[in-house]
């Protein structure tokens, strides 16, 4: 093998393993945070909610099921509003027992092994 051919295929090795990890560190990197929020229509702000971001950015929107607003059965749990990137996909059944529920769905949206992060408000 020629020297410039070596040269060559060292550059490769190079981009190659540097993408590996780079893909690896992403994947390993990714992290899950839940918000809470208050979530309303035409001002009136009367419904827990929750952001879930990955990494900073929004991947969806939750809000806890109430009396007011839902049946006794789902009093509680959490509906999947909207998703947005890996989550835009929702799933056919969008109520979700605990946010700890709905984090792990959102998990296997985003692969990996992702931190998750809830904040002690949503656990209430």
């Amino acid at each position: 093998m020629s020297a410039a051919a070596l040269t060559a295929l060292q550059s490769i090795i190079h981009v190659i393993d540097l993408r590996f990890h780079r893909y690896f560190a992403d994947a390993m990197s990714k992290i899950i945070a839940l918000h809470p929020t208050f979530v309303g229509q035409a001002g009136t702000f009367d419904r827990d909610g929750c952001l879930v971001l990955v990494n900073e950015s929004l991947v969806c929107v939750l809000l806890r099921m109430t009396r007011k607003r839902s049946e006794p059965e789902l009093w509680h749990k959490w509906f999947l509003e909207t998703g947005y990137g890996p989550c835009r996909h929702l799933p056919q059944e969008r109520v979700f027992e605990s946010i700890d529920a709905a984090a792990g769905w959102v998990a296997t949206r985003v692969g990996g092994n992702p931190r998750v992060q809830v904040d002690p408000q949503l656990l209430r």
